[in-house]
């Protein structure tokens, strides 16, 4: 069970990150596809003059795509040296978990698109 972290909500569903992950609520830029990434990916966008992946929470969780927008908000999240942008949820609470809430490791998801970026052709 995660104490304190950040709830969202994905499509009617709650889920608590841990707050060691979360860097802060930003908004989405210009997004440059990349036809070769994996549908999570939904391309990447610059967030302070650094490029970072733009990431489909939804669709990282099992559920439908996301269509995103420029000016869109969505959470900037650090694991190791590795930035990304999440889209298509909205942050409903940051503090305290809820009960109700489904707990998911953001580095682990993070890794595992890491993973399948890295073993895609080129």
């Amino acid at each position: 069970m995660i104490g304190d972290g950040v709830l969202f909500e994905v499509e009617g569903r709650k889920f608590v990150a841990e707050m060691r992950c979360a860097r802060e609520a930003v908004p989405v830029g210009q997004v440059t596809p990349i036809p070769t990434a994996p549908p999570e990916v939904l391309g990447v966008t610059q967030v302070r003059g650094q490029v970072v992946p733009l990431l489909d929470l939804p669709r990282m969780l099992g559920g439908r795509p996301t269509a995103v927008r420029m000016g869109d908000v969505g959470l900037l999240v650090q694991v190791g040296d590795t930035l990304a942008l999440l889209c298509g949820a909205s942050a409903i609470a940051v503090g305290g978990a809820s009960e109700e809430a489904s707990p998911i490791d953001l580095a682990s998801l993070l890794s595992q698109i890491q993973h399948r970026i890295e073993e895609r052709p080129r």
